[in-house]
């Protein structure tokens, strides 16, 4: 057949497969479904054209540019198709019934986009190519080999929403949806998923440059075009995670902003490699050393976000995470969600460590070795850190995986991920202090010293102070030396980098910011004083020093209740006004704490749960035996009795059964010997809500009256139980995070500034 009529039958062929596969039961168009097929059949368009490119076939490159754009275009349809259907509450369509409703605020009806797994990955092929777009207008030998690798990962993206999009018809006919998790109904919902999108789709850039110098066999030239678009996913990446921090900090009513979690772990570790891979480059480009070193990191970043993905969205850690997705056996793709997922890390994997070891014998080392001591070896140690880092807390994130191979799968402790990392925390804050104080190339003993010794003795002193204030452990004393001894030092050649422009102290600015956020964590984090306590409507009690009075339940202006709080503090008097109610979404209570903030500490006041004055109250549970409360079934499987000097520890381990997903609880109770005194620890059910141990009997087989969500609760007699804490130099955290992101932004803008004065022709 002749070119133009292959062109011809083409556009008359595709148009009809478009349409066919568009097409509802009802005879309707659907046009969402429509967007999906024809970004999905540009995208396999685009793919062959750029490898008939690198077969050396001319005139390619324009077909697979313009594949591409109506790739984009198509996409961009979708998105507002899939945004119309919300907003009109068109619940013929699944997505829109399980994640809206007519009664949600429309700020949750448009983050409703990116509430399921359906409208994440339209999202992330949308994103994907927008920053292919961006790429695309790169002028660099590079450019379009970097697009063929990085269209791959969104032809299997495309491939998954023609195949299970958002835009399939409902099961049934429904008026009305179910609207989105009350937990994911705040504000940060609007923003912080499509930040954190960004940030993992970004790493693709830099996979496909490494892939495409690889290919081109082009193993320097890659490393100043890559180091704008590795700075931006590392700067991006941490924007994410640290808007999650916030968030978790301010809404979800823990008490904490990082808890260790997979998939919290999941966006950390590629960020890790990220920071690796950002220090190598920059060693090779004064140096020509560790060329080999960042293309694998280049790879192995992109590897782990699909991993994380995985992790994610495969239902693996339905029972270890709260964040992560329940398994779905809806997904009709070939091998399960999971298996899909697992088919787009063997898709990175295989493409770029191929590629690697295909060239590893060729890539040529560098010139000289690294300097015995000079900055090129201090950063090079550095990114064995970062590399070590990644290893260990992904290993710890992939518990479950590993543990399932010999039997339970089981989730390691987050004690695991403080214990590996603080030896680790030490040694970056000395190599983050060293460093900028040295040479590239040169061994200059005298001049270190000059300048190490007044930053170690800032170091030591900041470290007496924290332990004059109560840091008695070696380890955390021995972070905050390193930190302090980081900032100093980054501190003087900031100031020294300003004075020769703004560019030349950026980068030092960022290590400031982490230095001051890593000691905000230490403090915060280690050092704050919490209590629980029961306030009875209008009488006054103590915790912590403070007095509190409940005033009772006051129903806000967005129809849902709050506790009020009157609390004296020596500081200030002060109303807290805690969000807390029923949720019958999730079968427990939804919490937002009251956050007293001051410049040395915040005040922490988080609802547990709403008890009556009869102790007794609960369900009453013998060993093995399984009880349903509301929807939720509960088993209680035996005791776990933990015996200490002084005290006694009793831990429940309970069972329970969520619409067929089973999740671990164990609520504890510890009664000290000398007083009787007991202190009752919860477990939170991933909806929200919490199980509680009101008393317990272990004699004669044992049996325990458990608290749970959904049992009545009389108005009259209602008991505020709270949680109330202090954060001890909480603002260093969010400082050291401001700061930091603000160099990562700008030390960005200086490595693009420096791209844009080199305009290699294609």
């Amino acid at each position: 057949m002749s070119r133009p009529a292959l062109t011809t039958t083409l556009a008359l062929l595709v148009p009809t497969l478009l349409l066919g596969a568009g097409l509802t039961a009802s005879g309707a168009l659907n046009w969402g479904q429509v967007a999906c097929w024809l970004a999905f059949l540009s995208a396999v368009t685009a793919g062959f054209a750029w490898f008939a490119g690198l077969l050396g076939r001319e005139g390619a490159s324009p077909v697979a540019r313009a594949a591409f754009r109506l790739q984009w275009l198509a996409l961009l349809g979708g998105a507002a198709f899939l945004w119309w259907i919300l907003f009109s509450h068109q619940f013929q369509f699944q997505y829109v019934h399980d994640y809206s409703s007519r009664d949600m605020p429309s700020r949750y009806v448009y983050a409703a986009f990116w509430g399921g797994q359906e409208g994440t990955f339209l999202l992330w092929a949308l994103l994907t190519t927008t920053l292919g777009l961006v790429l695309m207008r790169w002028r660099h030998a590079l450019t379009e080999p970097a697009l063929f690798f990085l269209n791959l990962p969104v032809i299997m993206l495309t491939f998954v929403s023609v195949v299970r999009g958002p835009f399939l018809a409902s099961k049934a006919a429904y008026t009305d949806g179910v609207g989105l998790n009350p937990l994911l109904q705040d504000w940060w919902m609007t923003i912080h998923p499509p930040v954190l999108f960004t940030g993992f789709s970004s790493f693709v850039v830099p996979f496909a440059i490494a892939c495409a110098a690889l290919v081109k066999r082009d193993y320097d030239g890659w490393v100043k075009p890559v180091l704008p678009w590795a700075v931006f996913s590392t700067a991006i990446q941490a924007t994410g995670f640290i808007m999650g921090g916030v968030w978790a900090y301010k809404v979800l009513g823990w008490g904490g902003y990082w808890g260790w979690d997979p998939v919290e772990n999941g966006s950390l570790i590629p960020w890790l490699a990220n920071i690796a891979l950002v220090h190598g480059l920059l060693v090779q480009r004064v140096t020509g050393s560790l060329r080999r070193t960042n293309f694998f990191l280049a790879v192995t970043s992109y590897v782990l976000v699909l991993y994380a993905s995985f992790l994610t969205r495969s239902g693996v850690l339905a029972d270890f995470s709260v964040h992560s997705f329940a398994a779905n056996d809806d997904w009709r793709i070939p091998f399960g969600l999971g298996g899909f997922l697992i088919g787009m890390i063997a898709m990175a994997g295989l493409t770029g460590y191929t590629l690697l070891l295909s060239r590893f014998r060729e890539i040529p080392r560098a010139p000289e070795a690294l300097g015995a001591f000079s900055r090129e070896s201090f950063m090079w140690l550095g990114q064995l850190v970062f590399m070590l880092m990644c290893a260990l807390v992904a290993v710890g994130m992939s518990a479950p995986l590993i543990t399932r191979l010999f039997g339970p799968p089981s989730n390691v402790q987050t004690s695991y991920y403080n214990l590996v990392n603080a030896p680790l925390a030490i040694a970056m804050g000395v190599l983050l202090g060293v460093a900028p104080l040295l040479r590239w190339r040169q061994h200059e003993p005298e001049a270190f010293l000059r300048a190490a010794l007044p930053a170690a003795g800032f170091g030591v002193v900041a470290a007496l102070v924290a332990v004059f204030i109560g840091v008695r452990q070696p380890v955390p004393a021995a972070i905050v030396f390193a930190m302090a001894f980081a900032l100093a030092s980054n501190l003087m050649v900031t100031l020294r980098g300003f004075r020769a422009g703004w560019k030349h102290g950026v980068a030092f600015l960022g290590h400031m910011g982490a230095s001051v956020l890593i000691i905000g964590v230490i403090a915060s984090s280690g050092y704050g004083r919490e209590a629980q306590v029961q306030l009875p409507r209008g009488e006054s009690r103590k915790a912590l020093g403070y007095d509190l009075v409940f005033e009772g339940m006051r129903r806000d202006v967005d129809g849902k209740d709050h506790a009020i709080i009157a609390v004296v503090s020596p500081e200030r008097r002060f109303t807290a006004n805690a969000k807390f109610y029923w949720s019958e979404y999730n079968q427990g209570y939804m919490k937002k704490p009251h956050i007293e903030r001051f410049l040395t500490h915040d005040i922490y006041i988080s609802p547990l749960e709403m008890v009556g004055e009869d102790e007794a109250g609960g369900t009453w549970f013998k060993v093995g035996e399984t009880k349903q409360v509301g929807n939720v079934k509960y088993t209680f499987e035996s005791f776990l009795p933990e015996p200490g000097e002084g005290r006694m520890k009793l831990t429940a381990n309970v069972v329970a059964d969520i619409g067929g997903r089973t999740v671990p609880l164990k609520p504890s109770m510890e009664v000290s010997v000398a007083d009787a005194r007991r202190k009752m620890t919860p477990a939170y059910l991933p909806s929200g809500g919490t199980v509680s141990i009101v008393t317990a009997d272990p004699a004669d087989g044992g049996r325990v009256l458990l608290a749970l969500p959904g049992q009545e609760r009389t108005k009259d007699s209602e008991t505020l139980a709270v949680e109330v804490s202090t954060k001890p130099f909480i603002n260093l955290v969010w400082l050291g995070a401001v700061v930091m992101l603000a160099s990562a932004f700008l030390s960005m803008v200086r490595r693009a500034m420096d791209l844009g004065r080199e305009r290699p022709a294609a």
